[in-house]
C-alpha cells in the first residue's frame, strides 16, 4: 500500500481549514508524515505521544506511539529534530489534547 506523504505544518492547515475535506483525504489512511519534534509526553496510563511542530495555533500534530522501540526512538530525538513517521491518521480528536490531528506510528525515521 503506498502512502501519502505530507509535511505535519500541511496536515495541520488542512485539518484547520476543512476537517471534512481533510478526513476525505487522510483519515484511516496511511501517511509519511515529514516533520519536526516539539515534544515528547510520557504517560504511565496511557500511550506515549510525540508531538511535531505544526506552526498553527489552532491545530497540533500528536503521534501515538505503540511500542518500546518506539517510545525509545522518540526519547532519544530531541526538539527541532527533522523525521518521518509512518502510520495512519486518525483525524482529529478531543484526547488528551483538544483539537489535535493523531496519527497512530507504525515507523520512526
Amino acid at each position: 500500500m503506498t502512502s501519502i506523504e505530507i509535511s505535519a505544518e500541511e496536515l495541520a492547515r488542512n485539518y484547520s481549514t476543512d476537517v471534512q475535506g481533510a478526513d476525505d483525504k487522510f483519515l484511516n489512511k496511511e501517511i509519511e508524515l515529514i516533520g519536526k519534534v516539539k515534544a515528547y509526553f510520557d504517560f504511565e496510563d496511557d500511550n506515549d505521544l510525540l508531538e511535531l511542530i505544526s506552526e498553527n495555533a489552532i491545530i497540533s500534530v500528536f503521534c501515538i506511539l505503540l511500542n518500546d522501540e518506539q517510545i525509545n526512538t522518540a526519547k532519544s530525538l530531541t526538539q527541532g529534530t527533522e523525521i518521518r513517521i509512518k502510520g495512519r491518521c486518525l483525524g482529529l480528536a478531543e484526547n488528551k489534547f483538544p483539537s489535535s490531528v493523531y496519527i497512530r506510528v507504525s515507523k520512526i525515521n
